[in-house]
C-alpha cells in the first residue's frame, strides 16, 4: 500500500468519521472500530461487489495505475487533496456503477450512479456495486457493524 493511499484515507476519516457514524446512528447500527479488512486496492473489471449484512465499506475511487503518467502527481494532506497534471486530457472516465440494494426479502431497488476519481462510496450491508465494461480502482476498507446499542456513541466507533 502506497503512503499516498494511505494519507487519503486516513484524511477521510479525520474529516468525515463523525457524519458517517452519525448517519450509521439514523440507519440503527454502530461501525466497529478497527477497520475489519483493509485498506486494500481492490482493481474491479467489470464485475460485481456484495457486501456481508453485517458490515460496511468505504470505498474511494483512485486512479487506475496504468493511467497515472509520469507527469502527474497525486498530492494527499491534512489540507486538501488535488491531483498535479499537465495533461489537458483526463486520464480517468466517469464510472457508471450501479447498486442494488435490499428493500424487503427478495426485492431489491437498483440505482445507477456516475463516479469519477476521488468520489466515496459508502456501501451498506447487503449492497453490491456493479461495473460493467469498464474497470475501476478503488481504496477500500470494511468495518463490521452491530445493530446492538445503535444509538450510544462511544469510543470503539469508526
Amino acid at each position: 500500500m502506497s503512503q499516498k493511499a494511505l494519507t487519503l484515507l486516513t484524511l477521510f476519516y479525520k474529516t468525515y468519521n463523525e457524519k458517517v457514524n452519525d448517519w450509521a446512528g439514523e440507519r440503527g447500527f454502530t461501525i466497529e472500530k478497527p477497520v475489519f479488512l483493509g485498506p486494500q486496492i481492490l482493481l474491479l473489471q467489470s464485475g460485481d461487489v456484495r457486501i456481508q449484512h453485517d458490515r460496511i465499506s468505504i470505498v474511494i475511487f483512485i486512479p487506475i495505475p496504468k493511467a497515472i503518467e509520469e507527469n502527474e502527481e497525486i498530492v494527499a494532506t491534512d489540507e486538501a487533496m488535488t491531483t498535479k497534471t499537465s495533461s489537458a486530457r483526463p486520464l480517468e472516465p466517469h464510472y457508471r456503477i450501479s447498486i442494488q440494494s435490499l428493500v424487503t426479502g427478495p426485492v431489491f431497488a437498483e440505482s445507477s450512479v456516475e463516479c469519477e476519481v476521488g468520489d466515496v462510496l459508502v456501501l451498506e450491508g447487503g449492497e453490491q456495486l456493479s461495473l460493467r465494461g469498464d474497470d475501476v480502482c478503488m481504496l477500500c476498507t470494511l468495518h463490521r457493524t452491530n445493530t446492538a446499542g445503535a444509538g450510544m456513541k462511544d469510543n470503539d466507533q469508526m
